[in-house]
């Protein structure tokens, strides 16, 4: 299947990601073969993962992607890099969005907002802001799992009967 083949290509091999410096704490789970493999559950789950933790702005979301990878036995790299959608050219947007969603949510009026990458604006405007962000945040990250799970079986299954339909096609 071109899909699959074409997703490995962009994929570290199984021992690339046993050898990686930030992950010898997980060693012994690294060697089961389910959270390498590319099927369309396994992949799935990865986006979903991943999309649920681009949202969830906390420190080490990576991790927490690895992970809960492991614990439900899905694709490692693909959530892992997923999570990478959320960098610091990102990160302020999605603030913004999961704020303003969230504070429509529940009802806050919204509070004109400048991010800053400081202490006193975590101790102080974060904590007048957390309950609409956290909301927001929350939310988006369940739909754009939901979303992402949802994609990656639809797109999954249309590259299965393409192919099935090519096979049928060449036979004749």
């Amino acid at each position: 299947m071109k899909f699959k083949k074409t997703l490995r290509a962009f994929l570290p091999e199984k021992s690339q990601v046993q050898q990686n410096r930030h992950l010898r704490h997980f060693s012994q789970y690294l060697h089961d073969s389910d959270i390498f493999h590319l099927t369309r559950r396994s992949v799935g789950g990865a986006t979903a993962i991943g999309l649920f933790f681009v949202f969830m702005q906390i420190p080490g979301h990576t991790m927490l992607a690895v992970l809960s990878s492991i614990w439900f036995r899905v694709n490692l790299p693909i959530a892992a890099a997923l999570t990478w959608l959320s960098n610091p050219l990102t990160m302020t947007p999605i603030f913004y969005v999961s704020y303003k969603f969230g504070a429509f949510l529940i009802g806050s009026p919204i509070l004109p907002v400048q991010f800053e990458m400081t202490w006193s604006w975590v101790t102080g405007t974060l904590m007048s802001i957390w309950p609409a962000l956290l909301t927001g945040s929350l939310v988006l990250a369940v739909v754009a799992s939901g979303l992402g799970y949802i994609a990656v079986q639809m797109l999954w299954r249309m590259a299965v009967i393409n192919a099935w339909e090519k096979r049928k096609n060449s036979r004749k």
